[in-house]
């Protein structure tokens, strides 16, 4: 790192500022191309501000170790980071950059398709935290990205937010000696015990809504309950959901907007339709074909249907009854996802918790591992991109491939930091 880059530390201690500065632009931005709700980015922006504070009272996870990028001494080639970002860009997106950034990397940033405004106000942000050569915008398509940062022998790592299916477009880039990231979708289960507290279906329901209308990795999708409370969460979810309040996503009292994404909607209701069509009821909700969408609560969720396997991706939660702990640890397990799972009891919370839990940082292993999640919580919402958490999931969730030299590229699983994955 140059002298004239700003450290860990300062970057930390300059954020609320540049943050301040720049917000009710950035606000605005994602509001009018995502369609979130003013209060839910609002939310996005003190939770990244609340994380920084906590990342600068602790070590810094990557102190000691050097960038993988930045001029390289034996052939003067520039060296760099390829960070592509997923559709659902908030304030939370700083989080990856940043981790890549602070290590001392260069970092060329790919923002998602229809987030021009977005994209102008954080690389002003960023530039303002790290300076303008530390962070420049990539424009080119995913698949040409893919290409290059195979071909390239600058792109010494990728970090990619997005799908499954993108990600294992970059392996070529992994046989070619590049650290990828993979940070995939998510199939969140919320297992309620037969003791979970009263305000279950309210506390999960603020989850579900807590950013952009649903539409976040770590949001609850598959609620499975003891079925001594199975009617009383369902009934509590469907209360929670009527109290909302959708519209305008610009006006602060709004709870959920509309879905702007044509192929977020079109698969939404097709899991809607999927999952009627094997038996479940809607309790209350719809989605509008025009992207208008009250918050939809699905009962009788089955394995049969397509929501237990698949990201739910926005204002929808299915709800499937259980008869014991063992049931509703095996149905948790039954998608090929593995980000996030919470637990909601109290005697025997912490051990269902243990059962889902996979390992407390990366894992090598043969190939993408099902029934276990990188992030359990018990009685409390999940842990988010962090500043200074590991974060990360196991099957189709996400991964890291590590080149070997003279061999094929190590895969690994599980939670993790990306300043010590992007440092050495």
């Amino acid at each position: 790192m140059t002298a004239a880059t700003p450290g860990r530390a300062q970057v930390l201690a300059a954020l609320p500022g540049v943050l301040a500065h720049h917000a009710p632009e950035l606000d605005a931005a994602i509001v009018t191309e995502r369609g979130y709700p003013v209060a839910s980015v609002r939310r996005d922006r003190e939770g990244l501000l609340a994380d920084a504070a906590r990342a600068a009272s602790v070590p810094d996870p990557a102190a000691g170790r050097a960038p993988l990028t930045g001029r390289d001494g034996g052939d003067g080639g520039d060296r760099y980071l390829l960070c592509i970002l997923s559709y659902n860009i908030g304030y939370w997106a700083l989080v990856p950059v940043l981790n890549c950034v602070l290590p001392g990397n260069h970092v060329r940033l790919r923002f998602p398709r229809g987030a021009d405004r977005i994209a102008a106000v954080m690389l002003a942000v960023l530039h303002d935290l790290v300076g303008p050569d530390r962070v420049v915008v990539d424009d080119r398509p995913g698949r040409e990205l893919a290409h290059a940062a195979a071909e390239d022998p600058g792109c010494t790592g990728v970090c990619l937010y997005g799908s499954d299916r993108a990600g294992w477009g970059f392996r070529g880039a992994a046989e070619a000696g590049a650290v990828v990231v993979v940070e995939g979708p998510g199939n969140d289960p919320a297992l309620v015990l037969p003791d979970a507290a009263p305000d279950v279906a309210a506390r999960l329901t603020a989850m579900k809504y807590a950013y952009g209308s649903g539409q976040a990795c770590v949001a609850p999708e598959r609620i499975l309950v003891a079925r001594s409370r199975y009617a009383e969460v369902v009934d509590g979810l469907a209360a929670a959901a009527a109290e909302l309040v959708v519209g305008d996503p610009a006006d602060p009292r709004v709870d959920v907007g509309p879905i702007l994404h044509t192929a977020v909607l079109a698969r939404l209701r097709e899991q809607l339709d999927d999952a009627v069509a094997h038996g479940a009821q809607v309790v209350t909700g719809e989605l509008g074909a025009d992207g208008s969408a009250r918050p939809t609560v699905v009962a009788g969720l089955t394995p049969a249907m397509r929501a237990m396997t698949e990201e739910v991706f926005g204002p929808v939660v299915y709800v499937a009854p259980v008869e014991d702990d063992d049931e509703a640890v095996d149905l948790a397990a039954a998608s090929p996802m593995g980000l996030s799972a919470s637990v909601w009891g109290r005697r025997d919370a912490e051990a269902v918790a243990a059962r889902l839990r996979g390992a407390p940082a990366l894992e090598q292993v043969d190939a993408p591992v099902t029934g276990r999640f990188g992030l359990v919580s018990v009685n409390r919402p999940g842990t988010a991109n962090s500043l200074h958490v590991p974060f990360g999931g196991y099957g189709r969730s996400g991964w890291v491939w590590r080149p070997e030299p003279g061999g094929p590229p190590t895969f690994w699983q599980g939670p993790k930091h990306l300043g010590r994955v992007f440092s050495r």
